[in-house]
């Protein structure tokens, strides 16, 4: 007959772990929360109150009632991810100057990544070279829903189109040198095109 080898486990690898359960990792970082959770400092931004984020920190803000301006730009809170789940966390690095109209509840940690908001409505965004640019909250909002030139307002990358409502590239990676801009999008109605994402190593 002929002879059969099984493969053990030894016994020394379920000793180890005897008594205890596995606890999740929570200093790793995660695709909205890419600096992990490591040193975290939770904080209460005040209302009508601008707050710097502190060297060294990213902040985190984490209620999503009320608009959250980023260095003068405007996130609209229901449209953070472009119609999908508004508690989305809003990201700001070091030297960002917060402004919300609400009480805002947040939590500091260590920078690891630089983040971004910026309105490219009338000025182009160029993602840097040697990075890429992770989109986790887009703001599109315009005043005047009867204005038929509002079909024609786009979001472009490269100059190409992104067709759809709102053109959102919420979770979406662009590449290093990337152009982000606007299409047919009248200066004489208040749109609002904002992102907020975090740029990566490439």
């Amino acid at each position: 007959m002929g002879s059969s080898q099984f493969l053990s486990t030894p016994y020394s690898f379920y000793a180890d772990r005897a008594g205890r359960a596995d606890k999740t990792d929570f200093t790793s970082g995660s695709f909205t929360v890419p600096d992990g959770f490591k040193t975290v400092t939770p904080i209460l931004i005040p209302a009508s109150t601008n707050y710097t984020v502190p060297a060294g920190k990213n902040l985190y803000i984490s209620s999503s009632i009320g608009p959250v301006a980023i260095d003068g730009d405007t996130l609209t809170p229901t449209l953070w991810s472009a119609g999908a789940d508004s508690r989305t966390m809003i990201g700001a690095s070091e030297g960002s100057i917060v402004n919300t109209s609400i009480l805002k509840t947040a939590f500091l940690v260590d920078k690891t990544v630089q983040w971004v908001t910026f309105n490219f409505k009338s000025t182009p965004y160029t993602v840097p070279s040697g990075k890429q640019l992770v989109v986790i909250n887009q703001s599109f909002y315009y005043f005047d829903y009867s204005n038929p030139d509002n079909i024609n307002c786009k979001a472009t990358l490269n100059g190409t189109p992104i067709d759809g409502y709102s053109s959102n590239i919420t979770n979406s990676i662009l590449d290093e040198n990337t152009i982000i801009s606007t299409l047919g999008c009248p200066s004489s109605v208040g749109y609002n095109y904002t992102i907020n994402g975090y740029l990566k190593d490439k």
